[in-house]
């Protein structure tokens, strides 16, 4: 009886069947848990984010009430400079 995979072109026997597997190359895919790749990508989303909040609200009191003294500062001078067209 002829066997169709080139790989075991002859049938074995019982006792050499182990021989024969161990002496092939048997490529397996890593497996991994879907739950914790999910709750990972989620945690380094959540990470990505939390970095970009801190850009755009971590200033301290005092950079936030200095920012806003100038900015009335700023408002004034430019108020005082305005010309009144009769």
């Amino acid at each position: 009886m002829m066997n169709a995979c080139p790989a075991r072109p002859f049938q074995l026997g019982r006792s050499e069947a182990p021989i024969f597997i161990a002496m092939q190359k048997v490529a397996v895919a890593e497996i991994i848990n879907l739950n914790q790749a999910r709750k990972a990508r989620d945690k380094a989303d959540a990470k990505d984010r939390a970095a970009q909040n801190r850009v755009a609200h971590g200033r301290t009191k005092a950079e936030k009430t200095a920012a806003k003294i100038n900015a009335d500062r700023a408002k004034r001078l430019l108020d005082g400079a305005k010309r009144e067209d009769e």
